[in-house]
């Protein structure tokens, strides 16, 4: 019997379209490596698991790791239209583009008080200075 955890990567690489080559590649690893991890009895690295998650942020962990839910994040900006089109949620791209707006702002802010305050301990001389 396929172990689910491998029944699910193949699930993934037939929904992506790919074959175990492309799959492989897109994720950064040997064709090799990936192949002998799915049809061997030893089953799916934790790094062919990381590097697949990291490479597609759309899919989801609990999905891949435990097969529960959704194969795709309820959460991410990738979303699949009727025809398996993906398709961009405009809405969560702008709220996490504000939160990266607000954070690059807060960013600078700690910065400018981190100048003032090496400054008044005499650090920003010696800064300058290149000590």
């Amino acid at each position: 019997m396929e172990k689910a955890l491998t029944k699910r990567f193949k699930d993934l690489i037939k929904f992506k379209k790919s074959s175990i080559l492309d799959f492989s590649k897109q994720i950064g690893i040997a064709q090799t490596t990936l192949n002998c991890q799915l049809y061997s009895t030893r089953g799916i690295s934790i790094n062919v698991i990381l590097l697949t998650l990291k490479t597609f942020p759309e899919i989801s962990a609990e999905w891949l790791l435990r097969g529960e839910g959704s194969m795709i994040r309820e959460t991410s900006p990738v979303l699949l239209s009727h025809a398996g089109q993906v398709q961009l949620d405009e809405g969560l791209l702008e709220s996490q583009h504000e939160k990266i707006r607000m954070l690059e702002a807060e960013n600078n802010m700690l910065k400018g008080e981190n100048s003032v305050l090496r400054e008044q301990v005499g650090l920003g001389a010696r800064k300058a200075d290149g000590v």
